[in-house]
């Protein structure tokens, strides 16, 4: 193999694509090595084994790189072929040790075949050539594949694609020979560290993202450093803008792409999907751009190098994405479509990425939500009428502490105004006409033709005094009902009722929006915390869970340990101001409502990162002293002397030296 840039030496490291089958048409036995040699001469053999396809070298470095790789045949084949000539399909897998400058790697395969008589012929030399640029990655326009899957509300679907290829250019296949670009070892591992790359996904429609954890632990992988990023403290994950109704994350950090280029993102059906609805993977996974990436589709063509323009949101505004699911018809799966009518009841409050089936959270400082009713008429036939009642009544306290906000709505799947469906307000049982008074209200004269959809969507507040003061554990409920009828009019008094009624009760809770912050600190001669200099913060709602090691930027540090950038310093603990208490575990932070100041408004938490010194020193005095005898009367009085030894204790280990400061003088010689 030669390479014509000796400045970006590209070394063999594997050959794969031998079998059994295909050795015995080279007129070759099972029993071969494989014999890999550098460009100085160094070699290393690797014996053949029945069933194993790729066979590597641990040998090779940039300076002496391997440069051809030998099939030795250990044992003679004793039956001879009847082909003439025989050149296996190979693949020789690459290292490149650097990706600077261009260069052109030529490899070439010979074969020497045992012919019907018992001649030898060696065949003609196959060269195969491919040019190796400085564009080390490239981004694959690869789809995921249509899917019969069918959901039910809240189920978790998979977004995946392939996201990386090894090369811009793709593994190169000819008469003779392949090859393709490492996806392994040291240097490609220093690769991806160095070059961790961007991806933005926007959810499908009527599904929401999962948690942050779960997409962490879907990129990580089973296993740490099996998945596209290497562990879950490189991951970070951005929520941004939401694209209509359609939630937007950025993921930076995925660092392991070469080992995995396969990206997998789970995504929740929403409570509100209409059933029938398509879960569609198409447009939803895209990859910033970066010096280090270009684009290739699946057959080969290359896109427009993109140049990113400084940021996740400008290129996505922009649109100056790389595309890998742009099929249009790719779905992932259909929500159920029952056969029979069916309804499903959600909520969503201000605090909610998407309708929850049951209980909605709402944002303190945006106190509104928007409950549903989606009416689903499976069956074959069309249903004359329907009711759907809902009970602001809280049924546990038999209090009001919900709010209409507005009229209630009732529409088409396609969004359009329902023609002759009824709303009847009441109060107290009476009938009003202002929606924002009533305690209840009724929604009739809804026709559903066969396979049809309609939705009642009415928005809620809570009322302000509740949400005075801490909110966790106080929640709000109330109740909806739907019948329908399979035949007559509620009107006329002749409906025939279509099963029973169906009953469900809704919940509402409250969060604050809130700021941790994290700050330095020491330990006073009192045992007191001294606040120092504030190391980061972090906002989010009540009940979210963070890592606070990589809001403070510690990540690595461990208690009783010297702090990552500092081994002068030890981590004595985490202390959290808020509850006086020690954090045992500091990467998963869950965010509290405290009482500010005042008793009245409410706050996050306080958190230090509490150092001390490691080495300390003390000092202890000891009386030596010497007895003479000997030299009877002339034998001279004990003498005695106080020293000074000092000790350096380590709090790493506990342990502790000590040296001694003074010298003993106490020994005298007798004249």
């Amino acid at each position: 193999m030669t390479s014509s840039n000796a400045d970006a030496p590209v070394g063999i490291k594997s050959v794969s694509g031998l079998s059994d089958a295909n050795l015995a048409k080279m007129g070759l036995s099972n029993d071969i090595s494989f014999i890999f040699t550098t460009a100085s001469g160094a070699t290393q053999t690797v014996a053949y084994v029945s069933g194993t396809g790729t066979y590597a070298t641990s040998i090779g470095t940039d300076t002496d790189p391997v440069t051809s790789v030998q099939i030795q045949e250990n044992t003679a084949m004793t039956t001879p072929v009847t082909t003439t000539q025989y050149t296996p399909q190979l693949t020789v897998g690459l290292t490149s040790y650097n990706t600077s400058g261009v260069t052109t790697v030529t490899a070439a395969s010979t074969a020497t075949n045992t012919l019907t008589d018992g001649s030898q012929v060696t065949t003609k030399t196959v060269p195969t050539t491919r040019g190796y640029g400085t564009d080390a990655l490239s981004i694959v326009n690869s789809n995921t594949p249509a899917g019969t899957n069918y959901y039910n509300l809240g189920d978790t679907a998979t977004l995946s694609a392939t996201v990386i290829a090894n090369s811009v250019n793709s593994a190169l296949y000819s008469t003779g020979v392949g090859l393709m670009v490492s996806d392994s070892g040291a240097t490609a591992e220093a690769y991806e560290k160095a070059n961790p790359i961007t991806v933005v996904v926007i959810a499908p429609e009527y599904t929401s993202f999962a948690s942050d954890d779960t997409i962490t632990a879907s990129l990580v992988g089973n296993s740490n450093g099996s998945g596209i990023a290497s562990s879950a403290d490189a991951v970070t994950i951005t929520h941004l803008d939401n694209l209509g109704d359609q939630q937007v994350i950025s993921i930076s950090g995925l660092d392991n792409y070469l080992k995995n280029s396969s990206i997998s993102i789970p995504v929740v059906v929403n409570a509100d999907a209409p059933a029938g609805a398509a879960i569609a993977s198409s447009n939803t996974i895209f990859v910033q751009p970066s010096a280090t990436l270009s684009g290739t589709a699946s057959n080969g063509t290359k896109f427009d190098q993109l140049t990113t323009l400084g940021s996740v949101t400008a290129d996505l505004n922009a649109g100056n994405l790389y595309n890998v699911t742009n099929t249009s018809d790719q779905i992932l799966g259909t929500v159920i479509a029952s056969a029979t009518f069916n309804t499903n009841d959600s909520i969503q409050g201000s605090a909610d990425s998407a309708a929850q089936v049951s209980t909605g959270t709402i944002n303190v400082s945006t106190d509104s939500a928007t409950g549903k009713t989606i009416l689903y008429n499976g069956t074959t036939t069309a249903l004359t009428d329907s009711n759907t009642t809902v009970s602001l009544i809280d049924p546990t306290t038999n209090t009001q502490s919900i709010l209409l906000t507005g009229p209630v709505t009732v529409t088409t799947s396609t969004g359009a105004t329902v023609t002759g469906a009824t709303v009847t307000y009441y109060k107290d049982g009476a009938v009003v006409t202002d929606p924002t008074t009533a305690d209840s209200f009724s929604v009739s004269n809804i026709p559903l033709a066969s396979k049809a959809t309609t939705t009642v969507s009415y928005n809620l507040t809570i009322n302000s005094d509740q949400l005075t003061g801490i909110t966790t554990g106080k929640s709000w409920q109330y109740t909806t009902a739907v019948q329908s009828y399979s035949s007559g009019t509620l009107a006329a008094g002749n409906a025939v009722a279509l099963g029973t009624t169906t009953d469900k009760t809704m919940t509402l809770q409250a969060v604050h929006t809130l700021t941790d912050t994290w700050y330095s600190a020491t330990e006073d001669a009192d045992g007191n915390y001294v606040q120092g200099t504030e190391l980061g913060s972090y906002t989010n709602v009540t009940g979210t869970v963070y890592s606070g090691t990589k809001v403070a930027d510690i990540t690595g540090a461990t208690v009783g340990q010297a702090m990552p950038d500092d081994a002068n310093s030890v981590l004595l603990g985490i202390y959290d101001v808020s509850s006086g208490t020690l954090i045992t575990d500091p990467t998963a932070i869950t965010m509290v409502e405290n009482l500010g100041s005042d008793d009245t408004s409410v706050v996050g938490s306080t958190y230090y990162v509490v150092t001390g010194p490691r080495y300390s020193t003390q000092t202890t005095d000891v009386t030596y002293t010497v007895n003479y005898s000997g030299a009877g009367d002339a034998t001279p009085a004990a003498q005695s002397e106080q020293v000074t030894w000092t000790g350096t204790t380590d709090a790493t280990t506990g342990t502790t030296t000590w040296l001694l400061i003074a010298t003993l003088t106490l020994l005298r010689r007798l004249t």
